[in-house]
This record gives C-alpha cells, structure tokens and sequence, in this order.
C-alpha cells in the first residue's frame, strides 16, 4: 500500500497527537494560524516526504503525484503562493500564512531533485 499526499499530512502532524483527530481546523485554531489543530498538517513536510518516497521507490511520476493538489493552492489562497498548513479532510484548505517560505521552499526543492533525479 503507498502513501497519498493526504496521509503525509496526517501522519506528519497528527501521529503523536492521540486518537482525537479532525481532519478541519475549526474553534481556537482556526482563529489562530499558531495553534494547530489535530489532523491539519504543514504543507512543508509534502517536500521531503516526496523524495523519501523517490529514493525508496524510483518513480519520478508518482513522486510528482505528491506536490499536484499544491497546484490547485496556488489559486486559491494567497495567489502565487502556498500556505503554511493545510486541513487534514479533503479538499486540504490552506490556513495559516498565505506566503509560507517553508512550503515553498520545499515544494521547489522536492519538483527539482524530481527532475533531475537518476538511479544510481
């Protein structure tokens, strides 16, 4: 079985948490972009879960698959760019800053080394 981009977001953010877990950020949270909710994730973490998932496998195609609903973020919030954390139910909302560095960053990093990766 392997991973969707939605359970990187689970995972990375929510294992430690315990059994109560949404999947929207809703309450305290949502008025806040510092406090995550259980269930959201950072979108930064989509970067190297995708090139671990490269190295293991070697599909170039099904790394891309990973980093393709961030393209749809780029439209919807913060025109451009991409958010700081995203909801752990489909369809993902982006919270939190709307111009995140580090999802960008992560994002740009993962679709280069995608590119220009080759087995060795």
């Amino acid at each position: 079985m392997r991973a969707t981009s939605a359970d990187v977001l689970w995972i990375a953010e929510s294992g430690a948490r315990g059994a109560r877990i949404s999947g929207a950020l809703c309450g305290r949270a949502a008025r806040s972009r510092c406090c995550l909710s259980p269930g959201d994730g950072g979108g930064w973490l989509l970067g190297p879960f995708t090139l671990a998932h490269l190295r293991v496998y070697g599909d170039r195609a099904e790394a891309m698959r990973f980093l393709e609903p961030l393209g749809i973020s780029v439209h919807m919030y913060g025109l451009g760019t991409l958010g700081e954390i995203f909801e752990g139910d489909a369809p993902f909302t982006p919270h939190g800053c709307i111009a995140q560095a580090w999802t960008v960053g992560e994002v740009l990093r993962a679709t280069r080394e995608i590119a220009n990766y080759s087995e060795e």
